[in-house]
């Protein structure tokens, strides 16, 4: 039977339990399945394959990060809380905070590009409101947000509009930020029909 791929344009938590109930983290999925590897060297379990299963336990974990073949059928998945939806969004401003600061964002510079996505975000099925109850993940958020919208000032780019939207809840992303960025396109079959963030 075919495995499912993580899809490498989506973030993934990389952590791993192992059936002796050790549990491996790890800085990035790479890291995490050499971590596995030479924990099972060392202790003498049956190495089998490390990629294999880190994967498999990953995509089992969160379907919707991951491409699955038709031999392959995809495990239900329990819906997300809203703590849960909360990290995932603190991560990814987080992650594009950091791209901002090395100069690695991108922006995009049509204004009625940015309308465009907000009228597909603003009545997107999948969207999920986060943060009632966790003040620091607001705090937080919206810090980050003012930082990486910094540069849209000066380039006459501004759309108060957006900060009604709420969270994506396939992609983990705050579309009050996304909606003004040029980012790659995600092949995800989760992602609703005329998502502009839908390959």
């Amino acid at each position: 039977m075919a495995s499912p791929q993580l899809n490498p344009n989506l973030y993934v938590k990389p952590i791993f339990e192992e059936s002796d109930g050790t549990t491996h983290e790890a800085a990035s999925v790479a890291l995490l399945i050499g971590k596995v590897a030479a924990y099972r060297k060392r202790q003498g379990i049956e190495a089998g394959s490390a990629t294999k299963d880190v994967i498999e336990q990953l995509c089992n974990r969160q379907p919707t990060l991951c491409k699955w073949p038709a031999s392959a059928p995809r495990p239900r998945q329990k819906a997300q809380t809203k703590g849960e939806l909360n990290k995932r969004i603190l991560d990814w401003a987080a992650s594009i905070a950091e791209k901002y600061l090395i100069g690695r964002l991108r922006f995009i510079r049509s204004r009625l590009e940015v309308e465009r996505r907000f009228k597909i975000c603003s009545s997107c099925p999948r969207a999920q409101h986060w943060a009632s109850s966790c003040a620091a993940c607001r705090a937080e958020v919206a810090r980050l947000e003012t930082e990486i919208k910094a540069p849209l000032g000066p380039m006459g780019i501004r759309f108060d509009d957006a900060e009604k939207l709420n969270g994506c809840g396939v992609l983990g992303e705050d579309p009050r930020v996304s909606i003004f960025l040029d980012e790659q396109k995600v092949a995800s079959s989760n992602l609703p029909t005329g998502c502009w963030r839908r390959a």
